[in-house]
């Protein structure tokens, strides 16, 4: 083999190993810190009043992920499918909400009347740093606080 084709195949190795190096140490993690993680429950809130013990019942929306979740829509459903929304009230902000940083949780205060099935589940509409609208379904169980 003459010294020239080792030169190319030495520089095509080192060209391949900096593509490598350049996915792995910039383009993947900036990529990850794009994507927002939502995770949602239902919170049965029992507390103390001056009149006694009061119960709310809350949707809790939280943002895990490194990405910042912008223009959050939130949908309610209860077991049977029927659209729950209209009965919500948000506590902080306004639906849709302009922003939910990492970390940060959204309370979705339900006002169910007494005809009212349980909420059963969650329809989440988000942008990120990726292109297109993101959506996620959660299916709500009680998680009791007090």
């Amino acid at each position: 083999m003459s010294s020239q084709a080792v030169s190319a195949t030495v520089a095509v190795a080192a060209f391949a190993l900096g593509v490598i190096n350049l996915w792995y140490s910039v383009l993947r993690p900036w990529w990850r810190n794009r994507i927002a993680q939502p995770d949602a429950r239902l919170e049965l809130l029992a507390y103390e009043t001056r009149h006694g013990w009061d119960q709310d019942e809350r949707v809790v929306v939280a943002n895990h992920g490194p990405g910042t979740m912008k223009d959050l829509e939130a949908r309610v459903f209860d077991d049977n499918g029927d659209d729950y929304t209209d009965r919500v009230g948000v506590l902080w902000p306004k639906l849709p909400a302009p922003a939910l940083h990492p970390g940060q949780t959204l309370h979705l205060k339900l006002t169910p009347s007494l005809g009212d099935t349980r909420p059963g589940r969650l329809l989440v509409r988000w942008r990120d740093g990726r292109r297109n609208v993101q959506e996620r379904e959660f299916w709500l169980s009680y998680h009791r606080v007090t």
